[in-house]
């Protein structure tokens, strides 16, 4: 990450020292640096209101626990009795069964914002019906069913 500050910013190298004896000495958390300099580049390549919603967007998404502004969402036909494993591949949540068994054994995976821990869980998808799902800390996809 320091190199990032040394190569990106307009950082002396001995500013770029100091901050990382902040971090050593636990005196700045290195999240706190990441995020400025996330910052920093953010406002630098596109403008001050978008480095604040970018911060503002990571808080509420991996701090808060919250959801994004934007959310993909995919369209499906009623079906019964899907495995949820062969749903995550299909939606692009996995790239196999197993890598979605092993996401979810790993408690990885929520629906409408509830943990699930079977792998061999069947979904009813009847018309009308909209399920959220969140896929390790970054996937989100809203499914609608028509």
């Amino acid at each position: 990450m320091f190199r990032y500050y040394e190569l990106l910013t307009d950082y002396s190298p001995e500013d770029v020292q100091k901050l990382k004896q902040q971090v050593l000495s636990k005196e700045k958390h290195p999240r706190e640096v990441k995020v400025a300099l996330a910052q920093f580049l953010v406002k630098r390549f596109h403008s001050e209101e978008a480095a604040q919603h970018a911060k503002e967007e990571f808080d509420r998404i991996f701090v808060n626990k919250g959801l994004p502004d934007e959310i993909p969402e995919v369209t499906l036909a009623a079906e019964s009795q899907k495995g949820i494993c062969a749903l995550m591949v299909q939606l692009g949540l996995a790239t196999s069964n197993s890598e979605a068994s092993r996401l979810i054994q790993g408690g990885g995976l929520q629906l409408n914002q509830e943990k699930v821990m079977d792998p061999k869980l069947k979904l009813d998808l009847a018309s009308g019906q909209e399920y959220l799902f969140k896929a390790g800390k970054k996937k989100f996809i809203k499914v609608v069913v028509k």
